[in-house]
Formats: C-alpha cells, sequence, structure tokens
C-alpha cells in the first residue's frame, strides 16, 4: 500500500504544488495536514461541481445513443482527491472532504495511524500503531521511538515536498521528496522492530 502526507503552515503556491505532487504519486491514501488540507477541498469542490456539468454531458450523450449500455452515474465519475485524501485535523472545515484528527489505515496485520502533529502521541500510546504519521514540523523525518516508527511531514512552505511510504507485511519504504518530486532522502524501516535505514541525496548514497 501506497500513503502520501504533505503538510504546509500555510496556503501558498508551494503547498498548492505538493498536493498536486501528492495525487501524481498514485497513492491509496494521502494524509493532508494543516494548510494543505484547505488546499485539497477547495481542489474537490471545484472538481465535484466539475463533476455535475460532466454528468450532465455524459447523461445527454448516453439518452442521444439511444440509451446504449447502463445509464451513467455522477459516483462514476471520479474525483481522484476525494477517493484517496484524507484530512487529519480537529475541525470539520474542509468539507467535502473527510477528517478526522486520528485517520487509520491497517496495512496487513500492521495499524498505521496520523494525527496532526507528533506532541498528540501519548508515550502509552506508541503501542497503538506500528507506524505513525504526523505533521506540525518544519521538516520532514523519521524517528524510531519505543520500538515504533513516526513519519513526520514537513512544511511546504519551507520546500519540503511529499513523504511517500510504501508499506508490505515487514517493512515501510519512505521516500522524502522535494516539491518538484527529486528524491532527496530514502528510509527503509522494519516494521515491528527496530528501523534500518539508507539515505539517498543529490551528492551520492549513504548508509
Amino acid at each position: 500500500m501506497r500513503i502520501v502526507a504533505v503538510d504546509a503552515r500555510e496556503r501558498c503556491e508551494q503547498a498548492r504544488m505538493v498536493v498536486a505532487l501528492a495525487l501524481a504519486q498514485a497513492p491509496e491514501r494521502i494524509f493532508l495536514f494543516g494548510a494543505t488540507a484547505v488546499i485539497a477541498a477547495a481542489q474537490v469542490a471545484h472538481e465535484l461541481s466539475q463533476r455535475d456539468e460532466r454528468y450532465l454531458d455524459v447523461a445527454a450523450r448516453w439518452l442521444l445513443e439511444h440509451c446504449d449500455g447502463p445509464p451513467p452515474t455522477r459516483a462514476g465519475l471520479e474525483v481522484p482527491l476525494l477517493e484517496v485524501g484524507i484530512a487529519v485535523r480537529d475541525d470539520d472545515s474542509c468539507a467535502p472532504l473527510p477528517v478526522s484528527a486520528r485517520a487509520i489505515e491497517l496495512v496487513g496485520a500492521h495499524l498505521c495511524m496520523a494525527v496532526p502533529d507528533r506532541e498528540r502521541i501519548a508515550p502509552d500510546e506508541w503501542d497503538n500503531a506500528a507506524l505513525w504519521i504526523a505533521g506540525g514540523a518544519d521538516r520532514a523525518s523519521v524517528h524510531e521511538q519505543m520500538g515504533h516508527a513516526l513519519v513526520v511531514a514537513g512544511d511546504a512552505a519551507l520546500a519540503a515536498g511529499p513523504a511517500v511510504i510504501d508499506l508490505s507485511p515487514t517493512e515501510a519504504q519512505v521516500a522524502f521528496l522535494d516539491p518538484r518530486g527529486a528524491l532527496v532522502e530514502r528510509r527503509v524501516l522494519k516494521l515491528g522492530g527496530a528501523p534500518r535505514f539508507t539515505v539517498k541525496a543529490a551528492g551520492g548514497a549513504h548508509g
């Protein structure tokens, strides 16, 4: 399963670029922190409006073609961000996106949980998930604490791009991108155990 996490403290052109880049990674889930959730919600609302217009065109074409095949439905015209995006926030100001202050994904036997910032994770909660994902930080980072992994998405306004997390039953491969999609750093975390990692940047790689 591929999860992408993006964050920004304020709405800006770079944050909008990062949201678009997150969707381009073909994720099964996007966790949107901070202002990226507001940007995504506005985009979804716009695309839903366009979908209604597209539906009328498709329905009219179906009628003109003498009802060939099953009738079209609005639900059949997907809005990609709405299909995969979750706003990780305390408030409900990001409709029509789904919103949760603790978003959960189950990958095999492993639970992945996203929270608005790492300070929300109480010491006795680390065992609740094999992988935690959080926003609320200037820089993207990976941490290991009490045998569990934490991936923090950095602030797009400060030149952080998406955190792309490919999850398997045994590990999480984490790639941090810049706002243009270039690889900045890569880590491989063993789920349920101590992480191992390699770092790859423009100047080379080391582990």
